[in-house]
């Protein structure tokens, strides 16, 4: 048995929660979670997580709350976690822009097979 390093990948979306899993699981152990404020508790709790994806848009409280949390908190290991953020092909430069002065650490776009 090897040890995966663990990710969080958060959404509302089950669906989107098990595709994403389904993608992942080969390379990462994976917690998920449907909303912030559980995926905040598990990133305070969870001291093995590695990183974030997240599904949802920063355009309303739920991700971006997550994000804000994550880069206000005092303790490094949830200031400076990598928070990837799946888009869709069609998000500008500009909001990536927004997004990365927020603490986006990546994007992931939507339909990519990129490993």
């Amino acid at each position: 048995m090897t040890n995966k390093r663990k990710v969080l990948v958060v959404d509302e979306s089950k669906v989107v929660r098990a595709s994403l899993i389904k993608q992942l699981s080969d390379r990462f152990e994976v917690r998920d979670e449907a909303d912030d404020e559980s995926a905040w508790q598990t990133m305070v709790l969870d001291s093995a997580i590695v990183a974030v994806v997240s599904g949802t848009t920063l355009a309303r409280d739920d991700g971006r709350g997550l994000l804000e949390r994550l880069r206000d908190s005092k303790l490094s290991r949830l200031k400076n976690v990598p928070f990837l953020l799946m888009v869709s092909s069609s998000f500008s430069l500009a909001e990536q822009l927004e997004a990365q002065k927020l603490g986006v650490t990546e994007f992931v776009v939507k339909g990519s097979t990129s490993p």
